[in-house]
């Protein structure tokens, strides 16, 4: 619709007929990898919202912040985490992502997985094979750093030990 709409505005306005825009531009691939990968991103982040008391929310509009503030000002802060996360795994999935990219990629476009796909297909596994190594390298440090040993769950907390009442009288 938004297609049809831009072209005959460029028409009236140039008498020229520009033809569609989006399936001959990467716009279309954007769209496409919207719409497929939607339920991946919102999952992590929606939880993240649940996680966040309503009070904070109370607590910030008693002290003058806008519901746009508050959300500046709390919300984004504490889930940047799973924004970040869900923005990783969404990037990992479009880079993978073989059948749409076919589908809709502009002329003279290749992606990684259209080009393993293409090598694949004419048997030069050897060339596939550059481009399927890419593909796991890149794909693994958003798979490892939010899982590194650096992170919250796995770092080991040192234990607490109770004061001996008896140890500061003597």
């Amino acid at each position: 619709m938004f297609d049809r709409f831009w072209a005959s505005g460029v028409e009236r306005l140039t008498g020229a007929a520009p033809g569609l825009l989006l399936p001959g531009s990467g716009a279309a691939l954007v769209l496409a990898y919207s719409a497929r990968f939607m339920a991946i991103s919102t999952g992590g982040i929606e939880a993240r919202f649940a996680c966040i008391p309503p009070s904070l929310d109370h607590a910030a509009r008693m002290l003058g912040r806008t519901p746009t503030g508050a959300f500046l000002g709390i919300h984004l802060p504490l889930s940047k985490t799973a924004i970040a996360s869900a923005g990783l795994l969404v990037f990992v999935d479009c880079m993978k992502e073989l059948p749409a990219t076919l589908l809709l990629r502009p002329l003279n476009f290749e992606t990684l997985a259209a080009h393993l796909y293409g090598e694949a297909a004419q048997g030069t596994y050897e060339e596939a094979a550059i481009a399927a190594l890419l593909i796991v390298l890149i794909g693994m440090p958003p798979d490892i750093v939010p899982n590194g040993p650096g992170t919250r769950l796995t770092r080991a907390r040192p234990a607490v030990k109770p004061r001996d009442p008896g140890a500061a009288a003597t």
